[in-house]
């Protein structure tokens, strides 16, 4: 167990511990859902990627203790993420485990390209927390890339996600902010060739 990537609930009804798996030069990381009550079992979080995680990832829970979002390293310059809810058990799952439908990343995304109405071939993406709403039903995101062919690159897209009626939107502010999200880089100047002169 790792304290110093340890996750209090703003409550204080559970702890969400992370856990490394080392076996020679490979670190598998874990999520455990640690509850304060007594007598309750600790549980391993499910997290994609079948559990296998190079790098810990930072958990994010809404203030009303029922929604935790995972942002999670994936590899150099990337990151992903998904969330998890509360069910009637008292347990916490994966959002899209538990209904029918694509997981929350690729929902994050298709919402993006449907405001865009591009479809860019982003490498890099990356999906990060910015804030949860005092009232704890919606999540304000922030989304990033690059285009390796040229098209474009993506810094601080910001959306929201309300998490009662599990649609995305943009306020009237992000709109304005998000025109200077995404940049074009200039068409290269065609390459100047000096002929050799005749003698």
């Amino acid at each position: 167990m790792h304290p110093e990537y340890s996750v209090k609930s703003p409550g204080g009804t559970f702890i969400i511990e992370q856990r490394a798996l080392v076996e020679g030069d490979k670190w598998s990381w874990q999520a455990w859902m640690c509850p304060a009550a007594a007598g309750v079992v600790p549980y391993q979080l499910p997290l994609w990627h079948d559990n296998e995680l190079c790098w810990c990832g930072d958990f994010y829970i809404a203030p009303n203790g029922r929604y935790i979002l995972h942002a999670q390293k994936t590899g150099s310059g990337a990151s992903d993420g998904a969330l998890f809810t509360r069910g009637p058990d008292g347990l916490f799952a994966l959002m899209h485990s538990a209904c029918v439908g694509p997981p929350f990343s690729e929902r994050v995304w298709s919402f993006f390209r449907r405001t865009l109405r591009r479809d860019p071939k982003l490498s890099r993406s990356r999906m990060e927390f910015v804030a949860w709403g005092a009232d704890g039903v919606c999540l304000e995101l922030s989304l990033g890339g690059e285009d390796l062919g040229g098209g474009c690159r993506v810094h601080d897209w910001r959306l929201h996600y309300n998490l009662m009626s599990k649609r995305f939107f943009v306020t009237h502010d992000q709109i304005l902010h998000n025109r200077r999200a995404i940049t074009v880089p200039p068409p290269r100047s065609p390459e100047m060739r000096v002929l050799p002169g005749r003698r």
